[in-house]
């Protein structure tokens, strides 16, 4: 199946080598681009938010073979096993969380709180620099 390469949707471009699978990837991705505007987007959060889409698919392609199949499954000698595809959906779904994570952690804040700032603006004006980091009100 030939990648879906190029564009999320016509307002948020995909950087350059980046491919999804499918119709129903790009349709997620659209979805989770539209939680912000377009120059808040950066590529690598774009890169991993494709990682994302992918594992996303892979759970759902599991998930559906995993319901066909049942929980518990027959070994070759008849035994009741749990279905291997449960490690399988748990092992996608915690790369997928480590995905997420190191998308959160790539984000820009402030690291310190603009009313913080404000209070250490006055107390330099005032001359009493002095606990930067443990602002007392």
């Amino acid at each position: 199946m030939a990648g879906f390469v190029g564009t999320i949707n016509d307002r948020i471009p995909l950087p350059a080598g980046v491919e999804l699978r499918s119709e129903a990837g790009l349709i997620i991705c659209h979805q989770f681009t539209r939680a912000r505007a377009r120059p808040d987007w950066r590529d690598m959060e774009l890169i991993f938010l494709a990682k994302i889409v992918k594992i996303e698919a892979d759970i759902h392609a599991a998930q559906i073979e995993l319901n066909a199949m049942g929980i518990i499954i027959e070994n070759k000698c008849s035994n009741p096993i749990p279905n291997p595809l449960l490690s399988v959906i748990e092992t996608l779904e915690r790369r997928q969380l480590v995905v997420i994570r190191s998308m959160s952690l790539s984000q820009t804040a402030p690291l310190i709180h603009p009313l913080s700032m404000d209070r250490l603006r006055l107390r330099v004006r005032l001359g009493r620099p002095e606990g930067m980091l443990g602002l007392r009100g």
